[in-house]
């Protein structure tokens, strides 16, 4: 191999190396509350009204969620806390509180999901709910649904601007039956984790040693 392939390939190797290591997938949490009332449940609340929600219902599950993908009724799932927790599998470290349970009944129940994801201007996305949904993006509301309602695929277009910002998507679930909430309004994050900024800093001071040393740089 001729120097300058092997400059060429190292570098290459190198760029892989820092691109493939500095995406991340978002992480999001979630937590439920269970028996709010029939209002609240029927008319999923406003963001500036949500702890006014909350102080209705009792604190039931808390967990963390690669993907916001659950469905009560999705591959035989059971119309309980669990199965529609853990629908798609997609859920990790629930915790269920005060004497709920996974077999615990979800009817008038109130779901926040939270985290930080990137958004790009003019992206198109959907939801699909039973019932009602609020979302917010870096506090602005890019989507109004409440319920009830039966499982309907919302689509739209985010308009807000393009970055990483915080999330808070809000759902209720009422009038027993079907449970469904999955979206892909959330996608993965770019980011540069410190680890592999290190392992491509590096690489890089290890190849300008070896460059100093083979070629004379």
């Amino acid at each position: 191999m001729s120097t300058k392939q092997t400059v060429c390939t190292f570098l290459a190797l190198l760029l892989v190396l820092g691109t493939a290591l500095s995406a991340s997938a978002a992480s999001y949490s979630g937590i439920a509350y269970c028996g709010v009332s029939t209002t609240v449940s029927q008319n999923t609340p406003t963001d500036s009204g949500l702890s006014a929600a909350e102080a209705t219902g009792t604190e039931c599950a808390t967990f963390s969620a690669s993907a916001i993908t659950f469905s009560a009724e999705a591959l035989g799932a059971s119309y309980t806390l669990g199965g529609f927790l853990n629908s798609f599998g997609a859920a990790s470290g629930i915790s269920y509180l005060n004497g709920f349970t996974s077999a615990s009944n979800p009817n008038d129940s109130l779901w926040v999901f939270t985290g930080t994801a990137g958004f790009t201007n003019g992206q198109n996305f959907a939801v699909t709910h039973d019932d009602g949904t609020q979302m917010y993006v870096n506090g602005v509301n890019v989507l109004s649904d409440p319920g009830p309602t039966p499982p309907v695929t919302t689509n739209f277009t985010y308009t807000g601007a393009t970055g990483n910002f915080p999330f808070q998507f809000i759902y209720t679930e009422c009038c027993s039956g079907q449970m469904d909430y999955l979206t892909d309004l959330a996608p993965t994050i770019p980011v540069s984790e410190p680890g592999s900024l290190l392992l491509l800093g590096t690489g890089l001071i290890g190849f300008g040693a070896y460059a100093r040393r083979r070629f004379g740089w």
